[in-house]
């Protein structure tokens, strides 16, 4: 019987072509598997919270959820945003990217004014790495 699936693996294979192998929804995740190895991931969660200060800035935080189990092996790059309704926001994550394997990144959000109030917003993330 024609196995429909492995011939095309092996025609896309001989082109030099990187095609899914796996891909899904874990949590807030969406994830792919690629042939070459490649991981990629990405999400984000609602977030409800006020402003804290430090020093004379002001600061929120969204914490950094678990990546599907077993995903990565390695992650070569994560990038996040943080952003709040009606409170303007410059968003960082600060940690080696490798250090990430398990768990996104918390991502931190500064403002040089204070903002009164709880306010809504959203963490986003993207993670590459490698799966095998």
């Amino acid at each position: 019987m024609l196995d429909v699936k492995a011939l095309l693996a092996k025609i896309l294979d001989a082109l030099k072509t990187d095609y899914i192998v796996e891909e899904g929804t874990s949590g807030i995740w969406t994830y792919r598997k690629w042939n070459s190895g490649i991981a990629e991931c990405w999400g984000y969660k609602t977030i409800s919270t006020t402003f804290a200060s430090w020093g004379s800035w002001y600061y929120i935080s969204v914490t950094g959820e678990n990546y599907p189990t077993g995903l990565f092996t390695l992650v070569t790059s994560v990038q996040g945003q943080l952003t709040v309704n009606d409170a303007d926001t410059i968003s960082s994550i600060v940690r080696r990217p490798n250090d990430m394997k398990v768990t996104a990144p918390n991502i931190t959000g500064i403002r040089p004014t204070s903002a009164a109030g709880t306010y809504t917003g959203y963490g986003y993330w993207h993670t590459v790495g490698k799966w095998k």
